[in-house]
């Protein structure tokens, strides 16, 4: 059997405030209420409540965005850090081992899979430069063109670039052996983060280029032949680095 209502509860389903006595009799007096979005009626007490969250939301919310901002911040100091020590490790091992002068001149080396790696180095270049320089410079219309082009590209060059690497890890394994990995990957990871102190746009393209072709200048400026390898492997290098040191 189903309880019967009292007036009071009947009152506050009816969004009034009953005033009376403890013995019931009494009256009602309207809730002062407001209207939510959708048109009904929001009694006061609720209406509070709903400010007070929106107020907790909008603390929340700062509290998020100045959360996201001090990431983003120390996330971009670390991208920086990391570029740093890629590219000093890079100059690094290029003026410790004297890379391109032993690559010159080291007998040891083989020449076919050098001449090989560098094949493939030379066309992911051209590919890289069409990407990055020419297909900038072109017609909208064939700019839409080219960027279907690059999806069929991007899978070709990954797999050549990869070729490269194979090709002159087995030229250089009889001169530096288990270090051959690592100056490779010393050299590309020092490449790629030199982007970072770079300009944007056009010139910083043509300066990641004017980089890459620069390096291969340094064994001119470097006064030994490479103190990372066995001198035995590279009778060569050991009379020019006598030349030098003389």
């Amino acid at each position: 059997m189903a309880r019967e209502v009292t007036a009071p509860e009947q009152a506050r389903l009816d969004g009034l405030r009953y005033i009376g006595r403890p013995e019931g009799a009494g009256s009602y007096r309207p809730v002062p209420t407001s209207r939510s979005a959708s048109g009904h009626p929001i009694p006061v007490g609720r209406q509070l409540l709903a400010d007070d969250d929106d107020d907790e939301n909008e603390v929340l919310d700062e509290r998020e965005r100045l959360k996201r901002l001090w990431v983003e911040r120390l996330n971009y100091v670390w991208y920086k850090v990391q570029a740093v020590l890629w590219v000093a490790a890079s100059i690094y091992v290029i003026y410790y081992t004297n890379l391109f002068r032993v690559m010159w001149e080291c007998p040891n080396v083989k020449r076919v899979f050098l001449y090989l790696g560098f094949g493939c180095l030379g066309f992911c270049i051209c590919c890289l430069f069409y990407i990055a320089v020419v297909i900038p410079w072109q017609r909208d219309d064939m700019i839409a063109a080219d960027e279907e082009l690059d999806k069929k590209v991007i899978p070709v060059m990954t797999c050549i670039g990869l070729a490269a690497a194979v090709f002159f890890m087995v030229a250089l394994w009889p001169v530096w052996g288990w270090l051959t990995p690592v100056i490779q990957v010393c050299l590309f990871m020092g490449y790629l983060h030199s982007g970072h102190f770079l300009p944007g746009g056009f010139i910083g393209s043509i300066l990641m280029f004017v980089i890459f072709f620069g390096a291969f200048f340094t064994s001119a400026l470097i006064p030994h032949g490479g103190l990372a390898h066995d001198p035995s492997r590279c009778a060569l290098t050991v009379s020019a680095t006598r030349a030098v040191g003389a």
